[in-house]
C-alpha cells in the first residue's frame, strides 16, 4: 500500500464516521503529523505501546562479521539502531481469524 493509497483510505473513513468537511490536504496533515510524532517519540528511544495494535520500539543491533555475497570476503558490519514492532494478540487473531493465539501454558 502507498501511502497516497493510505490518504484516500483514511479519507473516506473519516468522511463516513466523523465530518464529510475534511479535504486531502487535511487527511494529508494528520496523517503526517501522527508518523511524525511516532517517528520523533522512536528517536528518543521511547516505547510506542497501540493497544489492540502492536508496539514499535528501538533495539540496538551489535557489531558483528558478515560476508560479502557476491566475493566471500569477510566483512565487518557494525553496530547500529532498527525498529522492531511486536504485533498485538488481537491483530494476530484478525489476519489469522481461523487460529486463536494464547498466552496461557497448559496445565496438569
Amino acid at each position: 500500500m502507498l501511502k497516497k493509497d493510505f490518504f484516500k483510505i483514511v479519507k473516506n473513513t473519516l468522511d463516513n464516521k466523523v465530518a464529510k468537511t475534511r479535504d486531502m490536504k487535511e487527511v494529508d496533515l494528520l496523517v503526517n503529523t501522527f508518523l511524525n510524532t511516532i517517528a520523533e517519540n522512536l528517536e528518543k528511544g521511547e516505547v510506542i505501546n497501540f493497544l489492540g495494535f502492536g508496539k514499535f520500539k528501538v533495539i540496538e543491533k551489535a557489531a558483528r562479521t558478515g560476508k560479502n555475497p557476491r566475493i566471500g570476503e569477510t566483512i565487518q558490519i557494525e553496530a547500529k539502531k532498527t525498529i522492531k514492532f511486536k504485533p498485538s494478540k488481537d491483530l494476530i487473531e484478525k489476519i489469522n481469524p481461523h487460529k486463536k493465539t494464547s498466552c496461557k501454558k497448559n496445565k496438569k
